[in-house]
């Protein structure tokens, strides 16, 4: 009897011992599996050519714990920007993979690939393909997002679960105009961590609005008749104490600033009035810019106003070779050359264009021919190089779309603007943009009362925000078409067709 009761206390000691070891074991894997877990990382990948892209990658690494990485082709695409689209777009057509440089380290200990990509042909570059095809990504989300001019990110999105289809997938976003605020809400959406500290609190950071009237001018333009005043008003949030404001003048002959924000309209011209807001130790610095223009002349005084230069016949401006500039440099152009001026006829119809490489012109001739209207070539005083036009360095191109800003000079001048009343306005689309010397041109001259109708050229962007952008650069009375883009080889009757849907006649006297 003594030897059974001592079996089954053995027994129970044997199998609680057991039970404790199994326990422990189990405990083991479970904190193995959550140290693994918890070693996983987020990891932004990205291609970028022109630094776009780039510019947004830093943006959200600074927001999370994520490391980064940037891919590279072997073979670096074209620095022209037209035969840049024409490499993608070949690449596109044949389904290419473009060979990459290096591999990415410790892939596996990553869990989340935050990929980032420009938009070239309404799609990611084929260079994207050839990463989702050079690793696993069983196991893996794959949180996407782009720059582009205006195409979104649907299509490529679409595309990239075709061609990587083990990934799962969050929700994409077009960051070209993403603000912090909206990049943490997109990041938290897909439960990327941001980093401690790191989330902005939109109550506590002061701001300053800027009024004319009952306008809104915050950086923003105020056209001003000559010899007029108008009063800045500025009101602020977040900002609290007594308050300081100091007005600034970049150029006092064309508009002086009073301490209390009165403005004084001298000459015609452009001229940037700086704000700064201080209460305590706080600061806010904004800014309006001021266009005088020129008073209204009465019809009578119009038609004593003798002419300028000899009419010349619409058809004297034929395009003798739209496709010969070189390397996306412009030949370079005279002050007094008469190609930096229009064509003058007795037209109502103004074509003016701004264009690198010759495929803006090349659209900007046809509408010229079908509308019998005059043409003017916006031509920068200092011609764009290859060099200026290398949106893979900190060109000169690149400074001036990150500067809103930025004017360049223009040579030459429309000899009479007051004779237009449509003014058809063409340019290619730098980073979703126009160029800046389109905002030189539109605050040369007084655009009250006349329509513009805008086109630009791009390998795939559409005018997105451009058009919408210029609008405050003229006079509130100016109205605008809606506009359309084109393409490298457009046809006249391509130009035609557009300018018939805009309800634009041509010229007849």
């Amino acid at each position: 009897m003594k030897g059974t009761r001592k079996k089954i206390f053995t027994n129970r000691v044997l199998q609680g011992i057991i039970l404790l070891l199994l326990m422990a074991l189990a405990a083991g894997a479970f904190t193995t599996e959550v140290n693994a877990a918890a070693k996983k990382k987020t990891l932004i990948v990205y291609y970028s050519r022109t630094n776009t892209t780039q510019q947004m990658a830093k943006k959200i690494q600074k927001l999370t714990d994520a490391d980064m990485v940037r891919l590279k082709t072997k073979k670096a695409y074209p620095s022209d920007y037209d035969a840049m689209l024409e490499t993608a777009q070949r690449e596109q057509n044949e389904n290419a993979r473009p060979e990459l440089a290096g591999r990415i380290a410790n892939w596996s200990q990553y869990d989340t690939i935050i990929l980032g990509y420009p938009i070239w042909w309404g799609k990611q570059p084929m260079a994207i393909n050839t990463f989702l095809e050079s690793y696993d990504f069983k196991g893996k989300k794959i949180v996407p997002f782009c720059t582009s001019g205006g195409s979104g990110i649907s299509a490529s999105v679409s595309s990239i679960k075709r061609v990587c289809p083990k990934a799962s997938f969050g929700k994409g976003k077009d960051v070209t105009d993403a603000t912090r605020s909206s990049l943490e809400k997109w990041l938290k959406a897909n439960r990327i961590a941001l980093k401690s500290g790191k989330s902005s609190t939109k109550s506590s950071k002061p701001k300053a609005t800027v009024k004319i009237g009952k306008k809104n001018v915050t950086k923003k333009t105020y056209s001003l008749k000559k010899g007029s005043k108008a009063t800045i008003k500025v009101s602020t949030v977040n900002l609290k104490g007594k308050k300081k404001v100091t007005f600034t003048s970049s150029n006092k002959k064309v508009a002086a600033v009073t301490k209390k924000g009165i403005v004084k309209a001298k000459k015609t011209g452009t001229t940037k009035i700086k704000i700064i807001v201080t209460a305590g130790k706080k600061k806010v610095n904004t800014w309006t810019r001021i266009k005088v223009v020129k008073k209204s002349k009465s019809p009578a005084s119009k038609s004593k106003q003798p002419e300028k230069s000899k009419p010349q016949k619409p058809g004297d401006n034929a395009p003798k070779n739209p496709g010969n500039d070189q390397q996306g440099q412009p030949p370079a152009v005279k002050p007094d050359d008469p190609s930096s001026e229009n064509t003058q006829t007795d037209s109502d119809i103004l074509v003016a264009y701004f264009s690198c490489t010759g495929t803006t012109k090349s659209v900007a001739e046809h509408a010229a021919g079908y509308l019998n209207a005059d043409i003017y070539s916006i031509t920068p005083q200092v011609p764009y190089s290859d060099a200026d036009l290398n949106y893979r360095t900190d060109c000169r191109a690149n400074r001036e779309q990150n500067d809103p800003s930025a004017r360049p000079a223009i040579s030459g001048a429309v000899k009479n603007m007051a004779q237009y009343d449509t003014v058809i306005l063409g340019y290619p689309i730098w980073h979703g943009q126009a160029p800046r010397i389109i905002s030189t041109f539109l605050e040369s001259y007084d655009f009250s009362g006349k329509t513009i109708v805008p086109f630009c050229t791009s390998g795939g962007s559409g005018l997105g925000s451009s058009v919408s952008n210029l609008h405050g650069l003229v006079s509130s009375s100016a109205a605008w078409k809606a506009g359309t883009r084109f393409a490298a080889g457009a046809s006249s009757s391509d130009v035609q067709a557009w300018l018939k849907s805009e309800g634009i006649q041509s010229f007849t006297k």
